[in-house]
């Protein structure tokens, strides 16, 4: 796995077409728009194993609200063990600001 998918896109207004938080950590699946393409594409962040995670969730939330998910902000860094660590923005609709934070995760991220 590279990096270099996670750093072409722009993490900022960033659809969101899944969230799940599971057992086993967060996939995350965004759908930036590709210009050379002229479409949306969908990638797949998948996080696993993390050393700490936190979650901040703020907000009374509509079903409408689950339907209008974006990624404002991740700033990210990964290890020389290729663990990625970072805090991650969510804007759920009209319903406030979330805030994912995981240290040290076994990560992937590719096109789905």
């Amino acid at each position: 796995m590279t990096i270099a998918l996670l750093t072409s896109i722009e993490w900022h207004d960033l659809p969101v077409a899944m969230l799940a938080i599971t057992e086993c950590g967060i996939e995350l699946v965004v759908t930036p728009w590709i210009e050379t393409s002229g479409a949306y594409a969908r990638c797949a962040l998948r996080i696993a194993d993390p050393e700490s995670l936190q979650l901040d969730v703020n907000g009374a939330l509509s079903v409408k609200d689950f339907s209008d998910l974006e990624v404002s902000k991740f700033d990210f860094t990964v290890s020389q063990t290729n663990r990625l660590s970072g805090t991650m923005g969510i804007l759920p609709g009209e319903a406030g600001f979330w805030t994912i934070s995981f240290v040290n995760a076994i990560w992937s991220f590719e096109s789905v």
